[in-house]
């Protein structure tokens, strides 16, 4: 087994990577309170979890599993929240055509942003693009729609997002990989670009 922190000592998850049938590996994520040591299992497999990210308080934590956790089956890579106050994994996405990835919770844990390949709002969209979880209403909402590649969605101040992404827009003509940081409450209910 390989033990591996997320962050600094005050951070209560680790991932665990084990060999399972055949030499294959599987990931799966933990809590772990400090300074007691009790392990609580977030994901189980047969699939790997991936990318947890915490709120300040440890006490949401939302991560990537390819694992089917709550028997729904949907395939794909699924995006799910562990609240210690509910102390269960919710699914947060159904992305049977496509995979929905690097999670990214609000410091306070009332939102999360993520990439997914699949159309989650059924609106056409295609390819990789970043969503928004308002954890507090429960309603998804869709932040770029750019044809290309879109990836490593973050937030930062609460309010912001930054992702990479080479789609272009700015409107300038660039065609490479740009950084773009977006003003969520600014954006409101609009799509990039």
């Amino acid at each position: 087994m390989l033990f591996s922190r997320t962050s600094d000592f005050s951070i209560p998850t680790i991932s665990v990577t084990r060999s399972v049938n055949g030499g294959e590996s599987e990931t799966q994520i933990y809590k772990v309170a400090y300074p007691s040591l009790v392990t609580t299992a977030l994901s189980h497999g047969p699939g790997a979890s991936h990318n947890p990210t915490l709120s300040r308080t440890g006490g949401d934590i939302a991560f990537e599993s390819s694992a089917d956790l709550t028997g729904r089956a949907t395939g794909g890579t699924q995006i799910y929240l562990y609240r210690q106050s509910v102390g269960i994994a919710q699914q947060i996405t159904n992305a049977p055509g496509g995979h929905s990835v690097r999670p990214s919770l609000e410091v306070n844990g009332r939102a999360l942003i993520f990439i997914s390949s699949d159309d989650l709002l059924g609106n056409g969209s295609s390819g990789p693009e970043v969503f928004g979880y308002d954890l507090m209403r429960g309603t998804l909402s869709q932040i770029t729609n750019v044809p290309g590649f879109t990836s490593n969605p973050a937030y930062s101040a609460g309010v912001f997002t930054t992702f990479l992404t080479d789609g272009d827009l700015a409107g300038t003509g660039n065609s490479g990989i740009g950084l773009y940081l977006v003003n969520l409450f600014a954006l409101g209910d609009n799509v990039l670009p």
